[in-house]
């Protein structure tokens, strides 16, 4: 498999597949190019899960809720990157593709990659 570009980002595990919304970063998590939707975060360095759902079209989101499906965030900074992601994702399988598609590995400056599978109301899912 190909050496995917470093990123961070939020995710969505949509019916055993992972759909990714990448911004393009360095190892210290700087914005390396402008990204497709607006950055909305409370810090405004990343994706708002509710606010970028809203602007996907109905065919991504199937007029499901923004927490219909489970999902999870990537942030790095330092040249670590920590993914928070529903207790549900907390596979090695999954982990593996998270790691791969974000370009979370040695090559693109990257010392540690820690998941942190989250129960909270805040990644609550309905499936």
């Amino acid at each position: 498999m190909s050496k995917s570009r470093l990123s961070k980002g939020v995710f969505w595990y949509k019916r055993g597949e992972l759909l990714p919304f990448f911004i393009p970063c360095d190892e210290n998590g700087i914005v390396l190019e402008v990204p497709e939707y607006p950055l909305e975060s409370k810090d405004g360095m990343n994706y708002n899960h509710q606010k970028l759902w809203a602007r996907l079209p109905r065919t991504v989101t199937e007029g499901n809720r923004f927490n219909f499906y489970p999902r999870g965030r990537v942030e790095i900074k330092e040249g670590r990157s920590t993914v928070f992601l529903h207790p549900s994702l907390f596979t090695e399988e999954i982990e593996l593709e998270i790691v791969q598609t974000f370009g979370l590995v040695s090559e693109n400056k990257v010392k540690l990659v820690h998941f942190v599978p989250d129960g909270s109301s805040h990644y609550h899912a309905e499936v």
